[in-house]
């Protein structure tokens, strides 16, 4: 290989490392809009780092420092090549399926795929004999590695940045979208080219698409390609986090504002039940004193009229008041007010529940009070069912976030309806339940099987 490919593979690992540093600054970062992909950011880190210090391993390789220790930086370079392209892949798999209960399942695939690897690698290594034995690992590197895990891990996250790049539109995040597109399409770059233009072999279809049909048509070497596909993935990839923290602050600003004004309605409800209603009850009563000692006739029906005019305008103002004073449940007040009915619930009863909220806490706080308190109320009115129709013994209450929905599930083991005056009852407080959700624009739905009953709220998000 020519010296000079010293220099490209110096930048390509540069690059890699870089952008693998740079990722892990943001994992599980709250201010990330997306949870599922704070989530996932570590496994792109991790394989920027991890396929950096490789392409650095071949830059040392083709000095032929140290040759005493080639074979043994073969072996380890290669493992760690593997290993990077798992993290490639886990990340794919992460983006596209990060709302699906598969997720956990798929995510042994890049690992079983980096076993059966390196017991090819192992195997031969012991049958054919050292760095020859290295030598005829072609097939397995190019189609495990490369087709299997390079390019597959390119294509999910394409697919899977696409799909999120087109909800952020319909919520009318513009910028996020836009950046979301260009890391989407920068992803796939990178994925075609490690993935695809693979190293000349003697089999199909490594002998027509490789390296040189690259370098030939493009005029530049392959390795300063990705390092640009690096560089871009890099580049959106800053660009979108920042659109992400940017988003979280005005958000931040409006909440503030939001909280400011609901302590404006509360000052307000004060002054008028603790001075309009005061004043208006008392000169009520000064009315009623004149109207019967000192009136006469015709002042006495004035006086009456005078009275119940007073006595509507309180009860107006009364009314007003109570619209506005129920008893809403703050953002802030919302994880310990759950955490809180669940306790209760333990305490009163045989059920063990189980509360999980995976929605991180700066997300959480973008919630309106209206949708924290039909929420809250709505598991309330679940949990009341099942203690008192499904005679359960295990509950499950979790909140999860996706890009498009809140999802609040509340599932139990017990036996759910099973005669016509259990489910007219239940059927009341399902009816509420769905009142609720439709409050804030929600959907509830109910599933029943042998193993336990599931009610599932969906709020739209667009936090």
């Amino acid at each position: 290989m020519p010296r000079e490919y010293m220099v490209y593979y110096l930048i390509y690992g540069f690059v890699f490392i870089a952008m693998g540093f740079y990722v892990l600054q943001y994992r599980n970062d709250e201010q990330v809009r997306n949870p599922s992909f704070s989530r996932a950011l570590p496994k792109l880190g991790l394989f920027g780092i991890i396929h950096g210090t490789t392409e650095w391993m071949t830059m040392i390789l083709i000095t032929g420092l140290f040759p005493e220790y080639q074979m043994t930086a073969v072996i380890i370079r290669s493992f760690l090549k593997v290993i990077s392209f798992a993290f490639f892949l886990s990340f794919g798999i992460e983006m596209y399926w990060s709302y699906s209960r598969k997720r956990i399942r798929l995510l042994i695939i890049p690992w079983t795929l980096t076993g059966i690897w390196t017991l090819g690698f192992v195997y031969s290594l012991y049958t054919e004999g050292g760095y020859q034995g290295y030598s005829q690992l072609a097939v397995l590197n190019t189609f495990l590695m490369r087709y299997g895990m390079g390019l597959s891990a390119g294509i999910l996250c394409f697919m899977a940045f696409r799909r999120d790049a087109t909800i952020f539109l319909k919520q009318r995040k513009n910028v996020v979208a836009q950046k979301t597109n260009l890391l989407a399409y920068a992803l796939l770059f990178y994925g075609l080219l490690d993935g695809v233009f693979v190293r000349g072999s003697d089999f199909f279809p490594a002998n027509v698409i490789n390296h040189m049909l690259f370098e030939e048509v493009t005029m530049i070497p392959v390795q300063l390609a990705k390092a640009a596909a690096g560089a871009l993935i890099l580049l959106w990839m800053s660009q979108l986090l920042r659109a992400f923290r940017d988003e979280t602050r005005n958000q931040v600003q409006a909440l503030i504002k939001n909280q400011t004004v609901c302590e404006e309605r509360r000052k307000i409800g004060m002054t008028l039940h603790d001075g309009i209603i005061q004043k208006l009850y008392a000169s009520g009563m000064k009315l009623e004193y004149l109207r019967h000692k000192h009136a006469d006739k015709e002042s006495e029906l004035i006086l009456r009229d005078i009275k119940t005019e007073m006595n509507d305008a309180i009860e107006i103002v009364r009314k007003m008041l109570n619209e506005e004073s129920q008893p809403l449940i703050q953002a802030g007040d919302f994880q310990s007010q759950l955490d809180h009915l669940v306790q209760k619930h333990q305490q009163t009863s045989k059920m063990n529940v189980h509360f999980h909220n995976r929605m991180p806490k700066i997300q959480m706080e973008k919630l309106t009070s209206e949708q924290t308190t039909q929420i809250y109320y709505v598991v309330q009115e679940a949990l009341m069912n099942v203690l008192k129709h499904a005679e359960a013994t295990m509950v499950w209450v979790s909140i999860e976030l996706t890009l498009e929905a809140l999802h609040v599930r509340i599932r139990d083991n017990g036996r759910g309806m099973v005669d016509k005056s259990m489910k007219t009852c239940e059927g009341k407080g399902i009816s509420m339940m769905k009142e609720r959700a439709e409050v804030i624009s929600g959907k509830l739905s109910l599933k029943q099987s042998d193993a336990g009953t599931t009610v599932l709220l969906e709020v739209p998000w667009e936090g």
